[in-house]
């Protein structure tokens, strides 16, 4: 609601202090700087929400908080009013301040002492959200067509892997909801490397590795580390 109710007008110049600003500088330019420090401010309490219930020992209020705002913009297209036109794409602005949200939260998550059974219970909280929306189970108007993406969510995953225990129950999860395509594969590389599975980690970064570089780069390094040499040819190739 709040971000859907958001009104890009004048207010957005009170946003933004045009001293910081060398020379002249275009008025759209300054409306959207505006506009994106409003939106932040908007996800700002969220995450100090979260942060707050994590530090205090309450991690699953505080992942709570994180997928509620993940399931909260999933569907957000336009604000109330954008009198400079500054979102085109107003749901891939609110995509980007999301993620870095998450990795701050991700953080908090990763730096508190957590047992084998709370990280369970997290990773239990996560995979029913998934399984709600996939499951087709939402029946409200504005949760229809909310999807969980893997990659939406890297940096909270990717903090639940703690020991080969919870890896291996994570990577159980991932695969009974069909987790397994590209947006999935820097997870379940994390999930194999932790789990000391050279097989399986190869064979993720193979499948993507024509996709992405990063991939390429990372498979090199791997063939390179176990000495197969005319594996890291072929990929060099």
């Amino acid at each position: 609601r709040e971000l859907c109710s958001l009104e890009f007008g004048y207010e957005v110049f009170d946003y933004v202090n045009q001293r910081d600003y060398n020379g002249y500088t275009e008025e759209d330019e300054l409306a959207y700087d505006g506009g994106i420090q409003m939106i932040e401010e908007v996800f700002e309490g969220y995450e100090k929400n979260a942060i707050n219930h994590i530090t205090r020992g309450n991690l699953i209020g505080g992942v709570c908080v994180l997928l509620g705002l993940y399931e909260g913009y999933f569907n957000v297209e336009s604000p109330a009013i954008d009198e400079y036109s500054s979102f085109e794409e107003y749901n891939e602005e609110l995509t980007s301040i999301f993620m870095q949200v998450s990795v701050k939260i991700a953080q908090e998550v990763k730096a508190t002492i957590k047992t084998e059974t709370a990280v369970k219970q997290l990773i239990d909280l996560v995979f029913e959200r998934v399984d709600y929306y996939a499951l087709g189970d939402a029946t409200l108007e504005e949760e229809q067509g909310i999807v969980y993406q893997p990659k939406k969510l890297e940096a909270l995953i990717k903090a639940l892997i703690t020991d080969e225990i919870t890896a291996a129950y994570l990577q159980q999860k991932m695969n009974a909801c069909g987790w397994k395509d590209k947006d999935a594969a820097y997870i379940r590389l994390h999930i194999a490397q932790e789990l000391a599975d050279n097989d399986t980690w190869i064979e993720i970064a193979e499948s993507f590795a024509g996709e992405e570089i990063e991939l390429v780069a990372k498979l090199l390094n791997k063939y390179e580390e176990l000495g197969k040499t005319k594996d890291f040819y072929r990929i060099a190739k």
